[in-house]
């Protein structure tokens, strides 16, 4: 069997809805009755800081850098390229770097630097702080959607612990904006009041906060984590009285916390963990992490960015957006009740009370909140972030379009997702026409969006009339209509001002030229097309560090057009590449316990290595033939854990076709 068939060394795969329903299971009943759930911890990284403009591990080393280089050079290098200051610094002696530190065209040497500069460099504790709240200061004090929401589901009882590594105070922020005041350590000193089971919320600084003296940025100090008696008993605290523990944007890379999870996997085997990633599949896990997500009750999660993941998940959740972004007034009602004018005869604070108090009383009027057309297209908002499209569609059906480009975008979108869910007829016609208006009447990247969402809508248009009786011609229309459109776009979009829209623009024309040559007759000069196209996509999301599964998609839309010339050309040297395509395909959307929709990549690896098998002289067939048998083993436990019955009857007659092959090769 292969690699890419079947992986048993590799982490079960869930959705972010399976996370959704933990959650929910977790929770701590509101009575405290007997089916009370130990609740959920929260362990998170520097993923979740980098939108509200923290730096990550990369970042601060780069900071270091230019500051080392301009201390060194008293002034005469004051850079703001972190590459050329670190070029200097070892052309001029005053670093020695070790080769794994060495630098690296891609630029993966930053990350390691970051204990490098703290240990051998800024040791002072004084000098780290300084350079931490450096950092800190240049994200502009913001908190992003992620520890808004993240705050909300501590507010509401689903996270009784926030777990961080992070130096910022954002989870601070999300959990004190909705009007609670959580209990915090941020020094290993003060993790004895950490409890397992806390009445109040907890958020612990695993390496430290910007406020704390002994911060812990070398890789020493990292280490001595899991060695400290205090934080081994803490971690295990929490991790026997929860249900849960879920990790996001941390990828496991350093040794202290990673022991004190492994030794706490040890002994608990059966906790559940939910590790979200930024990127599909677990190649941007630590070797620590794979391992730990072995076990029993371990899944992965691919959330993409943090504010993403947060977002869905509170969809999933029906929650939608915190209550203090839905209300900030009722958090000001509460903080003028809570306030008390002083007993003693102090005029001038009495007066100051009683005006905080009116105000408040000033903004709760009706006739100060938002004007009717906001408030509509705010509600549909809000409906839409908790997964109700109707309801978000029914309230911008009453909107002013025609003067409101958001409110239109917004009802656009709400129509294709509900003709995603219901497939009702005139939905996505109507989506279609508002997009198309909405390209003309906007520009710069709201513009850009506007085009890349009418693409994507006119590709399922035309992949609708494929499966229906429309005909050729209207599965063909949509199609050269997304061919027009995207070149259209192209130039007002280039690759070295617009890298990733760039690269979805090519992705949607690789895409709609794919479809076309694919109809019978095949159509070469279409595929080739779509070829060039991917590539150009290719290096655009390679570049960008696409998290969104477009990088996945392209390369699994390169793959087939290979396969489908190799096929159509005869050409041997094509199937083989093809195959190799497919096989990286599968090996990143790898997963052990694979949803029904994520079998497509092994049935494709399939298809390509019988395609090969059937051009292959007769000697050579036997290989991928016996491959094509194992992946296609695989499918068939998938589709039987889902139930699919014809999907796994489809994969045993390939099976038996590949048997029959076989057996005529050995004759």
């Amino acid at each position: 069997m292969s690699d890419a068939a079947e992986s048993p060394s590799e982490p079960i795969s869930k959705e972010i809805s399976n996370l959704a329903t933990a959650l929910v299971l977790a929770k701590p009943s509101a009575d405290g009755g007997e089916s009370e759930g130990g609740g959920t911890v929260f362990l998170i990284g520097a993923g979740c800081s980098v939108s509200a403009g923290i730096e990550p591990a990369a970042g601060v080393a780069k900071y270091c850098a230019k500051k080392l280089a301009r201390k060194l050079s008293n002034g005469s290098l004051d850079t703001q390229d972190a590459d050329v200051a670190l070029n200097w610094l070892i052309e001029e002696r005053r670093i020695t770097l070790a080769p794994a530190k060495s630098p690296r065209p891609d630029g993966s040497h930053w990350a390691g630097l970051y204990s490098y500069f703290f240990e051998a460099h800024f040791q002072s504790a004084n000098m780290q702080r300084e350079i931490i709240n450096a950092i800190v200061a240049q994200g502009g004090d913001k908190l992003n959607w992620a520890h808004a929401c993240l705050g909300e589901l501590v507010r509401l009882g689903y996270v009784h612990t926030v777990l961080t590594t992070n130096f910022d105070q954002l989870v601070l922020q999300g959990i004190i904006r909705t009007g609670l005041m959580p209990v915090t350590a941020d020094g290993l000193e003060a993790l004895n009041r950490i409890v397992g089971r806390p009445k109040r919320p907890q958020v612990v600084h695993l390496h430290g906060s910007m406020h704390t003296y002994d911060l812990r940025n070398s890789a020493t100090s990292l280490a001595e984590t899991s060695r400290h008696s205090t934080a081994q008993a803490m971690v295990h605290t929490l991790m026997k009285e929860c249900d849960l523990l879920v990790v996001v944007g941390y990828s496991g890379g350093e040794e202290g916390i990673m022991t004190l999870l492994q030794d706490a996997g040890r002994v608990m085997q059966k906790l559940v963990i939910y590790w979200v990633t930024f990127t599909p599949g677990s190649e941007s896990l630590s070797e620590n992490a794979h391992e730990l997500l072995l076990g029993e009750n371990k899944f992965l999660v691919w959330g993409g960015p943090a504010d993403r993941f947060f977002g869905q998940l509170m969809s999933e959740m029906k929650l939608g957006e915190p209550e203090w972004v839905r209300d900030p007034i009722k958090i000001l009602n509460e903080q003028s009740e809570r306030l008390k004018a002083p007993e003693e005869d102090l005029p001038e604070i009495q007066i100051l009370v009683d005006a905080f108090k009116a105000r408040v009383n000033y903004a709760n009027r009706p006739e100060h909140r938002l004007d009717e057309q906001d408030g509509r297209k705010v509600q549909a908002a809000a409906m839409r972030a908790r997964g109700d499209f109707r309801a978000a569609y029914i309230i911008l059906e009453e909107a002013n379009r025609d003067q409101d480009v958001e409110a239109a975008r917004l009802h656009a979108l709400n129509a294709l997702s509900l003709w995603e869910e219901q497939r009702e007829s005139g939905l996505l016609d109507a989506a279609l026409a508002e997009l198309e208006g909405l390209v003309d009447r906007t520009e710069g990247e709201v513009r850009l969006e506007n085009i890349l969402s009418l693409g994507q809508a006119l590709l399922t248009q035309s992949e609708s009339a494929a499966q229906t009786d429309s005909g050729a011609a209207a599965a063909a229309a949509p199609l050269e209509k997304v061919e027009g459109v995207v070149e259209q776009a192209l130039p007002d979009y280039p690759a070295d001002r617009f890298l990733l829209g760039n690269a979805r623009l090519n992705l949607l024309k690789a895409q709609a030229l794919q479809s076309q040559g694919e109809r019978k007759p095949t159509n070469v000069e279409a595929l080739n097309g779509a070829r060039a196209a991917y590539e150009f996509a290719l290096i655009g999301l390679q570049a960008a560090n696409d998290s969104g599964g477009l990088l996945i998609e392209a390369k699994a839309g390169l793959a087939a057009v290979y396969q489908v010339l190799g096929e159509e050309t005869n050409d041997l040297e094509m199937l083989r590449d093809a195959v190799r395509r497919h096989r990286e395909v599968a090996e990143l959307s790898r997963r052990t316990d694979r949803p029904l929709e994520d079998a497509g990549p092994l049935l494709n690896l399939a298809g390509a290595l019988i395609a090969l098998a059937k051009g292959e002289v007769a000697a050579a067939r036997v290989h991928p033939y016996q491959e094509a048998r194992a992946v296609l083993d695989r499918l068939v436990t998938i589709h039987q854990r889902q139930g699919d019955d014809a999907a796994e009857q489809e994969a045993r007659k390939l099976i038996a076709e590949i048997d029959v092959a076989l057996r005529d090769l050995e004759d």
